[in-house]
């Protein structure tokens, strides 16, 4: 699994994970997009299953300018949108990872999963203003950091997939 997370809104998130995502459009990459608030789907995302703490949703817009229809865009085989409380996520995670083949590689767009699963590349994404989050308790977890001018700056990102596993070039 690939994880990118941020210091907060605008900080590239969406656009690294979708940069990535083209870039391994061939291995055919799911996209997970997850967030901590509920509230009604929009167009295009169809509930796939409800749980108590969660909301799973599959992206079928591939017209709209929201990060899951994005990352449709940008090549996704399939993107899922989770609506999760932190005591739900972990199980909710698991059943979107029990929807996804084996071996398929994951691009997921949030930081909660890190205290479950060990990525095999963790990005924060740190932006230009004034930080909305803190990321301290993340940076023991972090691969690299990056931000959206030097991913604007880069033609070819330094990942590789190879024998199911992310990793650094």
């Amino acid at each position: 699994m690939f994880i990118v997370g941020g210091d907060g809104r605008n900080s590239g998130k969406t656009s690294m994970a979708c940069r990535i995502i083209n870039q391994f459009r061939e291995s055919s990459v799911s996209g997970v997009k997850i967030s901590p608030h509920f509230h009604d789907p929009s167009p295009g995302l169809i509930l796939i299953e409800a749980g108590e703490g969660y909301n799973i949703f599959e992206e079928s817009n591939l017209w709209s300018a929201k990060d899951t229809s994005r990352m449709l865009q940008s090549g996704a085989s399939r993107v899922f949108y989770l609506q999760a409380t932190d005591a739900a996520i972990e199980r909710a995670f698991g059943k979107i990872a029990d929807m996804i083949a084996p071996g398929t590689p994951i691009v997921v767009e949030s930081p909660s999963l890190i205290k479950y699963i060990e990525p095999g590349v963790f990005i924060i994404m740190v932006g230009s203003n004034k930080p909305d989050k803190n990321i301290g308790e993340l940076e023991h977890y972090t691969h690299l950091n990056c931000t959206i001018d030097e991913l604007d700056r880069t033609d070819h990102l330094q990942f590789l997939f190879s024998d199911n596993e992310w990793d650094l070039k």
